[in-house]
């Protein structure tokens, strides 16, 4: 079911559940059995299908092409991102360089809530797991925005100013922008949740 696809300051975005629609007719991309395979091996590998469906179509390019573009996020002048969890797939796509992440709210050992507990708190004013999601989403797209490949990474991220500015656009909001410092570099993340899932997206 299609959840969310606009445009907003030159940024597309799309926020799509399984099953996902172009993978029914996946057969008209002409995609060879190797490159099926390769992108069915692992997990989200129908995800995964599906984000090489959209770009095919966006991009009508070969499949060496494609393979390149997913590995570097960009092609031709647009650079993209996304994000998987569980039937899931928050993809963007932008002129400039971006990072998005996705989660669904789940209940975890609360030992990660008290490891982050003081910060939730200054952030999101609670310690709850809506906000450890929130948290978590926010970081995760950060260094996804920077080509930073380790999650350890995360605490490297700092938060100095936090405001609340509800942005809806097509069912599905964000309500908080975050300026954040990471490794000398100055950005913003905006953030938004529901009882279901909580996403963020980092420029």
């Amino acid at each position: 079911m299609r959840s969310f696809a606009s445009s907003w300051s030159e940024v597309q975005f799309l926020l799509e559940q399984y099953p996902f629609p172009l993978t029914k007719e996946v057969e008209s991309f002409w995609f060879s059995a190797s490159f099926l395979q390769k992108m069915r091996q692992g997990p989200y590998g129908t995800a995964r299908l599906y984000k090489a469906c959209l770009l095919q179509e966006r991009f009508a390019c070969s499949e060496a092409e494609l393979l390149q573009a997913m590995e570097e996020h960009y092609f031709e002048g647009q650079y993209f991102s996304s994000s998987y969890s569980g039937a899931w797939l928050f993809f963007a796509l932008a002129e400039r360089k971006l990072g998005v992440d996705v989660e669904v709210i789940k209940s975890r050992s609360v030992l990660f809530l008290d490891a982050v507990e003081a910060e939730l708190r200054c952030l999101f004013w609670k310690a709850d797991w809506k906000s450890f999601y929130l948290l978590w989403t926010a970081k995760e797209a950060i260094l996804k925005r920077w080509d930073a490949r380790s999650l350890d990474l995360m605490d490297q991220i700092s938060f100095f100013a936090v405001e609340k500015k509800p942005l809806q656009l097509w069912g599905m909001h964000f309500d908080r922008e975050l300026k954040y410092g990471f490794e000398g570099q100055v950005g913003m993340v905006r953030s938004g949740e529901n009882w279901l899932l909580a996403w963020s997206f980092a420029d």
